[in-house]
């Protein structure tokens, strides 16, 4: 599923490419775009906040903390998918 989502995520990134003439900075750097996976399986609670429904808990924590990671600057990879040891045994 991954590889299928991300196969058909470059070939949209591809059409654009092609097909934008516009020349802003915006649209001159689509095809710079990229995807990153994260999976991860835990507990979480829903909290309504200011009009909206927000994931909270220490699991949710977890994955943003995931989400600030290094692996662009270290292995120089623009595209990639994580999983956590939770979603490994989960899986």
């Amino acid at each position: 599923m991954i590889e299928n989502t991300y196969v058909a995520f470059r070939k949209a990134i591809n059409l654009m490419v092609l097909n934008t003439t516009c020349q802003c900075n915006a649209c001159a750097n689509i095809s710079m775009l990229d995807l990153k996976f994260f999976f991860h399986f835990g507990t979480f609670g829903i909290q309504h906040i200011n009009g909206q429904d927000e994931l909270v808990g220490s699991d949710v924590n977890l994955i943003h903390r995931v989400l600030k990671n290094n692996i662009r600057e270290t292995f120089g990879f623009q595209a990639y998918t994580v999983y956590t040891d939770a979603a490994i045994n989960r899986l």
